[in-house]
């Protein structure tokens, strides 16, 4: 497959990049013993938790629980994908990756890096333009106007577009671009007659990039305040850009979104860069006035919390419902900003008043309550047809609450309110239609051609219920003693797993000796899903206690007595409520009664 890197690859880009190094470059570390600690770069702590062990080439967050090989590390640190993270420390630690296994060797990715340097070399001769050429000028006094100085614009790479027809085809043509990646990247349009001009002509140029900072797609601001068109151009949908897929600014914000795991979601990019610019850093404006599922799941990998800051117009107030609805099913926290009609991030900022707009932040009321309040605006809840008409229009809202407890308590929020029985709203949330979010768009795909592409975002791994305790004497035994995993593998039935938390982990490890596939605990760690890895690097770094009387192979077979014993109690109470059932055969009767007898007997 294209895009894969064969795996002694990996080993040897892992083996070439010492974890102590590599972390130490990101976060400060201090010697704690064998380990090195330091406040963990993935939550805010006072008290380090996070630990780093340089014999196991392993990192540990007791905190929040995140842990890891060095590659793990780089993929959470830069959120990467995995192939992305490899080639990371790969060129770091200047090991080349075969052409035959690349992802630049195919023709599709060619034509990607092609038009990647493309968008760069536009966005250069753009920002060239509205620094110093006279051609600038119009654009440079729209933004003198709008006060955004020069280093701000820089910062946001902004540049300005020739008002003429070929001006921006005839300078790509001459750096050696053909009609076709021109078209392909959607620089320029073709008409019916056949003519092509440039898309863009006598605008404000707003680069649009993906989460490495790569150019990707443009955005044009008319400067023309009489031309009759459209205000904004974006790109169209290319090889590139998918506007349901990228979030303007977040390749400068991801940072502080991560920091403050909250989110501002502003509407356009003069009210980003102007927030930016007053140091609300963590923002980001979706392409368009609403979010997208796949946005929406690209923004729960930065963050739990989304504050909506739409205007307090019609058109933003709607926005901000729709958009409610795909962050919710994407698991996020939604509250909504309250600005004032009239007004929008950037007036408020450019006035002064940026203590006001912090406050409208921090007391953003949670969306259940923003819509609550409006609903009651727009309806007398003194008469029994208002009341009636504002139960029916939350009880919508709340059944797209995902967590039970937090819906139970806006229930009652909303009845008391309402001053009527909490069984009556519940039964009018009862009327409404289950909305599930549509499993085909919200699974991912991994892009194994590095971060650059517009796939569609991985879903979040589900978490690791809770592993049983035996299961996890047993797996760091054969983690530490991988001598003794002939012995379990003798003595123990697998069905005897069944029902055990971890369990799986255990078969996994089992699977591995037996096939002639292991190499160590770390290799095996590194093997398995994401959230088995963040527990496999806790168990690593911070072994639960084995027995220091019994020699690790009399322990095993302890080990293994005491998962038999566990199935056996499990086995006997679902016989037994089976034969109490009264609903099996007099043959199935016999036999489970007979297997009953036998389980007991061998325990006695």
């Amino acid at each position: 497959m294209s895009g894969m890197i064969p795996k002694e690859v990996i080993e040897q880009v892992r083996q070439a990049s010492d974890i102590v190094e590599i972390i130490d470059g990101y976060v400060p570390l201090k010697k704690a013993g064998s380990r090195y600690k330091a406040c963990c770069p993935f939550h805010k702590e006072k008290t380090p938790s996070f630990n780093v062990d340089p014999a196991r080439q392993y990192f540990k967050c007791f905190g929040c629980g995140k842990g890891g090989s060095v590659i793990d590390f780089v993929m959470l640190y830069e959120n990467l994908d995995f192939p992305a993270a490899v080639r990371t420390l790969a060129n770091r630690a200047h090991v080349p990756i075969p052409e035959a296994y690349s992802a630049e060797n195919t023709a599709e990715q060619n034509q990607r890096e092609r038009l990647l340097n493309l968008h760069a070399a536009v966005t250069t001769w753009w920002k060239s333009i509205l620094r110093r050429d006279p051609a600038g000028e119009p654009a440079r006094e729209y933004l003198k106007s709008r006060k955004i100085n020069s280093d701000l614009a820089g910062e946001f790479n902004l540049g300005y577009a020739p008002d003429s027809w070929d001006a921006t085809m005839n300078w790509a043509k001459s750096q050696g671009y053909d009609n076709a990646t021109l078209e392909l990247a959607g620089l320029v349009t073709v008409n019916e007659t056949g003519r092509r001009y440039d898309r863009w002509r006598g605008r404000l140029m707003f680069p649009i990039s993906n989460e490495s900072g790569q150019v990707v797609a443009f955005s044009g601001r008319l400067l023309d305040a009489n031309a009759k068109a459209a205000k904004y151009v974006n790109s169209p949908e290319t090889p590139l850009f998918s506007k349901s897929r990228i979030l303007f600014g977040l390749e400068k914000t991801k940072r502080a979104i991560l920091d403050a795991r909250t989110a501002i979601v502003c509407e356009g990019q003069i009210d980003l860069i102007r927030c930016y610019e007053h140091g609300f850093k963590n923002i980001v404006a979706p392409q368009g006035t609403a979010f997208t599922e796949h946005q929406g799941r690209l923004l729960k990998r930065y963050c739990d919390e989304v504050i909506l800051c739409f205007d307090a117009d019609k058109a933003g107030q709607n926005a901000a419902d729709r958009s409610v609805d795909i962050l919710l099913q994407c698991d996020l926290h939604v509250r909504i900003a309250a600005i004032p009609e009239g007004e929008d991030p950037d007036t408020l900022l450019l006035s002064g008043r940026d203590e006001q707009f912090r406050e409208i932040l921090t007391t953003a009321p949670a969306f259940t309550r923003y819509l609550f309040d409006k609903a009651c605006r727009e309806n007398d809840i003194t008469s029994p047809r208002g009341r009636s008409l504002v139960s029916e229009k939350m009880a919508a809202v709340v059944k797209k609450i995902p967590d039970p407890t937090q819906r139970h308590t806006v229930s009652m929020e909303i009845a008391t309110r309402l001053q009527i029985p909490l069984s009556v709203f519940q039964e009018e949330m009862g009327k409404v239609r289950e909305v599930t979010p549509r499993t085909s768009e919200l699974r991912g795909a991994v892009d194994l051609t590095g971060p650059n592409a517009a796939a569609p975002v991985e879903a979040p791994a589900r978490p690791l219920g809770p592993v049983a305790d035996v299961i996890e004497v047993m797996l760091t035994l054969l983690l530490l003693h991988p001598q003794v995993v002939p012995i379990v593998q003798r003595h123990l039935d697998t069905t005897w797993l069944a029902g055990l938390g971890g369990s799986e982990i255990l078969q996994a490890l089992l699977d591995a000796h037996a096939h002639d596939a292991w190499e160590d605990a770390s290799h095996f760690a590194n093997e398995r899903p994401a959230n088995e890895r963040d527990y496999l690097a806790g168990l690593l770094i911070n072994p639960v206690p084995l027995s220091a009387k019994a020699a690790p192979e009399d322990f095993a077979l302890e080990q293994v007595l005491r998962i038999q014993h566990l199935w056996k109690l499990n086995r006997m109470a679902v016989l037994e409520q089976e034969i109490k059932s009264g609903l099996l055969s007099p043959d199935e009767l016999l036999r489970k009664s007979k297997e009953l007898l036998d389980i007991k007997r061998s325990s006695a």
